[in-house]
């Protein structure tokens, strides 16, 4: 029983980590970031343009997959909205990819 419980508050604590399970593609999602990010973001996600987030560590990288695939379907300050762009998988798939940056 006792293991039971510590499994149990393993899981739900893992589920509420900065840097949750992988969610899509990071193959697919190399692409996406190729045809739609790489302008912005830079080829290493270090950012091209000033005032461009950094995929490369830092605070941006500390969000869950739910935050930063909001921010990539909604937009934010300069960045567009991707959300009637890209599906929600493709979402999931540079979301994924953008973490490989780390």
């Amino acid at each position: 029983m006792k293991v039971t419980s510590i499994f149990v508050g393993f899981f739900l604590v893992s589920l509420m980590t900065a840097n949750p399970v992988l969610a899509g593609d990071p193959f697919a999602g190399s692409a996406i970031y190729a045809e739609y990010c790489v302008n912005c973001h830079g080829g290493d996600g270090a950012g091209e343009i000033a005032g461009t987030p950094s995929f490369r560590g830092g605070r941006l990288m500390t969000k869950s997959n739910f935050e930063l695939s909001d921010k990539i379907r909604n937009g934010k300050n300069l960045m567009p909205s991707f959300g009637g762009v890209l599906s929600e998988e493709q979402i999931d798939d540079v979301m994924t990819y953008i973490r490989t940056f780390n």
